[in-house]
């Protein structure tokens, strides 16, 4: 049997089973001293704190480090040499660029003096998200969920006009009525919410079931919405393969409702730059044709005119699988609603 082992940490010899049987043995149990100059743990901690304080010491913003490798071996002085080097050139190439590049910037520029009462064109780096909030609310609602502890919490974005917490709101085509309890975005609380904004609005004692995807929200007091009982609209064809005639009935995407409406009558063709009246009750419209055409919802359904509410005023039609009509609406004839619903909360407001 071996009078003595001398081991550099191999788990073999570590382990608590081989330390009792070299015990039991009689072989004394050494550690190597050319790695590991101590045992205790204490001087490994400290070379490796050492060894981490030098990594960032000898990082890229130290620039006289080659000079620490002077007299130690020549080919590492060498290539710390080299590599300073390399910095330094690319250092000085974006210094030369970034002179280059402000040079040719202040050609543009000039020193201009501004009075009070000057009229200047400024311009803008970001279009203003919140361009249509002098408008009348309009927040399709892309879905409703019901959340426990909370209600009834609608889903859409603001499309126009601003939405506030207490505003009593009507819910389009049915005319339902209610009040606003909050309104959230990102999980948080909103004072007010803006065009542009999507959010979801908390109201009062209203079902689910009571509003669907496809309504619209407005403030009851400013243009509430109104279900639309035909609208005339200025459609170019785009895809269809035939001939689209009165009484073509297909889906018709505007904001977020989808909906079959029926091509009720082919008022004029027109042409598609000028606008200019072609032909008179067309029998038909083929494929690149653009006309004014009457449609009628085949289900309740709100819209709006696109001079007064743009991104409730367009549409696309979709039929065998791809959009064969787009269009813009520009007129309604709206009906009034009968035997709407208004909740307690909303009749106090008022």
């Amino acid at each position: 049997m071996p009078k003595t082992i001398i081991s550099d940490r191999d788990t073999r010899f570590t382990g608590r089973f081989w330390t009792e049987l070299f015990k039991l043995m009689g072989s004394s149990l050494n550690f190597s001293t050319a790695v590991h100059p101590q045992t205790d743990g204490q001087t490994e901690r400290v070379n490796a704190l050492l060894e981490i304080y030098l990594r960032h010491y000898m990082s890229a913003n130290q620039r006289d480090w080659p000079k620490l490798y002077e007299g130690l071996n020549p080919s590492t002085h060498n290539i710390a040499k080299e590599c300073h080097e390399q910095h330094d050139l690319a250092r000085a190439c974006l210094h030369k660029a970034r002179k280059r590049t402000k040079k040719w910037a202040d050609r543009k520029l000039r020193d201009v003096n501004f009075e009070v009462g000057n009229l200047v064109l400024a311009k803008l780096d970001n279009v203003l998200r919140h361009a249509d909030v002098h408008k009348a609310l309009r927040p399709p609602l892309q879905d409703v969920y019901k959340i426990g502890g909370i209600g009834t919490v609608p889903v859409g974005r603001v499309e126009t006009g601003v939405l506030k917490p207490g505003m009593v709101v009507t819910f389009g085509p049915t005319g339902l009525t209610t009040e606003v309890k909050s309104v959230e975005m990102h999980y948080e609380s909103l004072p007010e919410a803006l065009s542009g904004d999507n959010v979801g609005f908390n109201v009062k004692n209203v079902a689910v079931k009571d509003r669907k995807h496809g309504y619209v929200a407005s403030n009851s007091n400013d243009d509430p919405t109104k279900e639309a009982a035909n609208f005339t609209s200025q459609v170019i064809i785009m895809n269809y393969p035939g001939q689209i005639g009165n009484g073509y009935a297909p889906v018709l995407d505007c904001h977020t409702s989808h909906i079959a409406v029926k091509f009720g009558e082919l008022l004029t063709k027109i042409d598609r730059r000028s606008g200019k009246e072609l032909e008179k009750e067309p029998k038909f419209l083929k494929n690149s044709d653009a006309g004014m055409v009457k449609m009628v919802p085949t289900k309740p359904m709100v819209v709006e005119t696109f001079s007064e509410y743009p991104p409730l005023g367009r549409f696309a039609v979709r039929d065998i699988h791809q959009t064969v009509v787009v269009g813009v609406i520009k007129s309604i004839k709206k009906k009034d609603p009968t035997g709407a619903k208004v909740t307690k909360s909303a009749a106090n407001k008022k």
